[in-house]
């Protein structure tokens, strides 16, 4: 993952950029023990836009969408560039991540309550 401010103007280097940033979440998510696969990220939009403080530049602009495979539950996360994701090394999709599975999904509001033994295992699920 990339661990700086990108200045490239190569829109595919962005993406680049945002799928490692979305794989890395999406695979911690699916080797967590407790997890075992029942949450993932998608980017559903993306928009390549002149940055408001430089206009002879751009950046990639991505919408993600958190699911839930237990429950079906969805979650569009704001907007987000390349250098928010990259350069906090995936911190904004982290705390996303963490408010989804905790606020929305409710998982420790769950009975039984979740524990390492009884989750199920949704890593072979697509």
């Amino acid at each position: 993952m990339v661990r700086g401010w990108l200045t490239s103007q190569n829109r595919k280097r962005h993406q680049r950029v945002i799928n490692s940033v979305v794989r890395w979440m999406n695979k911690d998510i699916r080797n967590d023990p407790m997890w075992k696969g029942r949450f993932y990220i998608r980017q559903i939009d993306a928009q390549w836009v002149n940055d408001p403080d430089e206009p002879r530049y751009y950046k990639l602009a991505v919408r993600l969408r958190a699911y839930d495979r237990k429950t079906g539950i969805t979650r569009d996360m704001p907007w987000y560039t390349a250098n928010d994701l990259a350069y906090f090394w995936g911190y904004y999709v982290w705390r996303e991540m963490n408010d989804f599975i905790i606020n929305d999904c409710k998982v420790w509001e769950e009975e039984p309550r979740i524990t390492y033994e009884n989750t199920p295992d949704y890593r072979s699920c697509k």
